[in-house]
C-alpha cells in the first residue's frame, strides 16, 4: 500500500489512483448531521419556515449540550450579530433563519410546562433555542468603550447580574433592596421588551433601562438562573440609548419586521421506526408552545407550527 501525505495547500487538486478519500475518519460515537436532516425536511416540505425545530426520538449525546441552536440566515443589524446566509446548505432557498436541535425527546416530561432543567419548563427551553435566532449579543456603550456586561455565559446569554425580567434567555428577574443587596424574584419565564425590541416587535422607545449589578460579589455574569439568589454590589442602569450608541438602531426597525413565525416541529427516527407516540406527544408540544409565544411576548408575536 502507498502512503504519502499531501500538502493542502499547494499540492491540490490531486489525483489518486485508483480513485480513493484523502482522508477518512473513523469512530464509535454515533453522530448527526443537522444539515442532512434539514435538506431531507425541505424535498418533502415547503420552503416556508423561519425555524426547524428538531427532537430525536432515541437516545443521542449532543457533545455536552442539552439543546443548541445554530444561525442559517441572518439580515438584521443593530442586534449584535453579522449579516450572513448559509440557507443553501440546509436546503432553503433563503427562507430559513433558525436550526435547533432539542435532543432526546424522552429526556421532556409529558407536561412541557413542568419545570424540569434548572428553571427551565420545556417550553422555557423552546424559547430559548428559539429565542437565538435574534439573542442575546448586545454590547453597550460604557464611557468610551463599548461594554459586553449585559452578556454571561458564551457571550450569548444575558448575564445573570442584568435583571432580563426573567428572559428566557437567562439572566434573571432582579429586586433592588436599596441597601447595597439584590436578591433574584424569577427567571426564564418570557420575553422581556429588551428581547421584544431585538426580536422586531417593539420599538426602543418601548424598552426600559436594564439594571445591572456591577462589582458583584455572590453571582458570576455566566451563572444560570436561579430565584432567590442574594448578590450584593452597584446599581448601573443600562439605558437603551447606551444599546443603541454601541450596535446601531435595529434594521428593520419593529414597525417594517415580521411579528408572526413560522416554525416546523421535525421528530428523528432510528431506520424503520415508527414513532406513533412521540408524534402525540410532539402535537401536544407544538400546541402549548404557540399559546406560550404568545403569552410570552405579550400577544405582539405568534407562532405557526402547521406542516406545509
Amino acid at each position: 500500500i502507498e502512503q504519502r501525505l499531501a500538502d493542502l495547500n499547494e499540492e491540490l487538486p490531486l489525483t489518486l489512483r485508483p480513485p480513493t478519500a484523502l482522508a477518512e475518519r473513523f469512530g464509535t460515537d454515533r453522530q448527526l448531521d443537522d444539515l442532512a436532516i434539514a435538506n431531507a425536511f425541505f424535498q418533502e416540505f415547503a420552503d416556508d419556515y423561519d425555524h426547524l425545530v428538531v427532537w430525536l426520538d432515541f437516545p443521542l449525546s449532543l457533545g455536552g449540550a442539552f439543546a443548541y441552536e445554530f444561525g442559517i440566515k441572518n439580515e438584521i443589524t443593530g442586534i449584535g450579530q453579522p449579516v450572513f446566509d448559509q440557507s443553501r446548505f440546509a436546503g432553503s432557498n433563503g427562507r430559513l433563519r433558525s436550526y435547533v436541535q432539542m435532543g432526546n425527546l424522552g429526556r421532556y416530561p409529558a407536561n412541557p410546562a413542568q419545570t424540569m432543567l434548572g428553571s427551565n419548563s420545556t417550553l422555557d427551553i423552546l424559547g430559548q433555542e428559539t429565542g437565538h435566532r435574534w439573542l442575546a449579543f448586545l454590547s453597550f456603550q460604557r464611557g468610551s468603550a463599548k461594554s459586553t456586561e449585559l452578556l454571561g455565559r458564551d457571550l450569548s446569554h444575558w448575564s445573570f447580574l442584568a435583571d432580563s425580567d426573567a428572559s428566557d434567555m437567562e439572566g434573571n428577574d432582579i429586586r433592588d433592596n436599596g441597601n447595597g443587596s439584590f436578591i433574584t424574584v424569577d427567571a426564564t419565564s418570557r420575553f422581556s421588551l429588551l428581547d421584544q425590541y431585538v426580536m422586531g416587535l417593539v420599538g426602543p422607545e418601548e424598552v426600559p433601562p436594564t439594571l445591572l449589578v456591577t462589582n458583584a460579589v455572590g453571582a458570576e455574569p455566566g451563572d444560570g438562573p436561579e430565584v432567590g439568589r442574594v448578590l450584593f454590589g452597584d446599581r448601573l442602569d443600562v439605558p437603551m440609548s447606551a444599546i443603541l450608541a454601541a450596535e446601531g438602531v435595529r434594521t428593520p426597525a419593529s414597525s417594517d419586521a415580521p411579528k408572526s413565525f413560522n416554525m416546523a416541529f421535525i421528530v428523528v427516527t432510528q431506520s424503520a421506526t415508527t414513532p406513533t407516540a412521540s408524534i402525540e406527544k410532539i402535537d401536544a408540544f407544538r400546541r402549548a408552545w404557540e399559546t406560550y409565544f404568545a403569552n410570552a411576548t405579550d400577544q405582539r408575536g405568534t407562532v405557526d407550527t402547521t406542516l406545509r
